[in-house]
């Protein structure tokens, strides 16, 4: 019975790491018409305003082995905060006392 199970997941396996659409850069080209345009674009900082850098500092106890999650942000908010009528964004930075804005 394992040799069926070993059989079938080794199958599984060979069929999917085949594509019918192609190679990969292919279709990680231009949009088209099987493939939408992108919903958002990065900007550089200079045209954004927003010029946020998120360091990471690591040494023998803070590092990756230990922390496993120490590379994950906390997102973006984007919102009209201060009632000014402008959209406001706010991200936590990893190494802040505070919400960094």
């Amino acid at each position: 019975m394992n040799n069926a199970y070993l059989l079938a997941s080794i199958a599984l396996c060979l069929t999917g790491c085949t594509s019918d659409s192609g190679p990969a850069e292919s279709a990680a080209s231009a949009p088209g018409p099987e493939r939408p345009a992108p919903l958002f674009v990065a900007l550089p900082a200079d045209r954004s305003g927003i010029s946020l850098v998120n360091t990471v500092p690591e040494d023998e106890e803070r590092n990756h082995y230990n922390y496993e999650y120490i590379y994950n942000g906390g997102g973006v908010a984007v919102g009209d905060i201060n009632n000014d009528g402008l959209a406001d964004s706010t991200s936590p930075a990893t190494k802040c006392r505070t919400v960094c804005t």
